[in-house]
């Protein structure tokens, strides 16, 4: 046993220099303004003042944020009925956080994941404990995606997600098997029909009771739904869904 601590102590101790060493050839920078900060998966104070957190009263569903006094239920899930269970963001969709998640998307900033993860897990770790997930799955890509950009940006969200909860982290049961056009600009109805069916399960995936799905963005929830759909075909009772950020509704959102 106390060889082990120290086995432990000494690669904990390993991984620190490691960073550090990591940090001094390429500083850390806030995935906000891009200024350099002290820490890695940091922001700077006056960036994080300006950011908007989601907080209550928000829907019972998504989690979207809602103006007090107009019920519990945004206008988007008093229309549909949505295949995942509830659904929690950290912070709303706008300014710096609509730019900092372009640049882990589409920039090859796959180190702002850091921070988008600590905030989740900040704002958002009390609820995501008492849910009891199994395992946290991030929403795959298509294979044509990752063959250019090189890596999926909700599973470099995920995997800290993971472990900082003791989480199994599931990256193999689902695949994307469709490729869709971007769904920005495409509205409620029209991204369902997109996605119908661009979701498979390998047939060895384990047997889960309950799963946390992470992604960057929440909009629709039309993406959200349609793995959902699958996870609770093959069974599972319980789909959660993370997402580092959520828009405000509505048709086009």
């Amino acid at each position: 046993m106390l060889a082990d601590q120290r086995n432990g102590g000494s690669r904990l101790q390993i991984s620190t220099i490691k960073h550090r060493a990591i940090d001094l050839l390429y500083p850390p920078r806030c995935p906000l303004c891009e200024r350099i900060v002290k820490f890695s998966g940091t922001a700077c104070p006056s960036c994080r003042g300006r950011l908007r957190v989601v907080v209550e009263p928000t829907c019972e569903v998504c989690g979207r944020p809602l103006q007090p006094g107009t019920g519990s239920y945004c206008e988007d899930c008093l229309q549909i009925e949505h295949s995942f269970d509830r659904g929690v963001s950290a912070y709303r969709y706008e300014g710096e956080i609509v730019r900092a998640l372009y640049r882990l998307k589409y920039q090859n900033k796959r180190e702002y994941a850091t921070f988008f993860a600590r905030e989740a897990l900040r704002l958002c770790g009390g609820r995501l404990e008492s849910w009891n997930v199994q395992a946290v799955m991030p929403v795959p890509i298509h294979k044509s995606r990752r063959r250019t950009c090189g890596y999926n940006q909700a599973e470099s969200i995920a995997r800290p997600v993971a472990e900082a909860l003791a989480l199994r982290i599931d990256v193999r049961s689902a695949v994307r098997v469709r490729a869709t056009k971007a769904l920005k600009e495409c509205g409620r109805r029209q991204r369902r029909l997109l996605l119908e069916g661009a979701f498979l399960l390998r047939e060895d995936m384990p047997d889960y009771e309950t799963v946390l799905l992470v992604d960057d963005i929440y909009t629709t929830g039309a993406t959200a739904d349609a793995l959902a759909r699958q996870l609770k075909r093959r069974g599972v009772s319980n789909v959660y869904v993370l997402t580092a950020a959520i828009g405000s509704g509505g048709e086009n959102s």
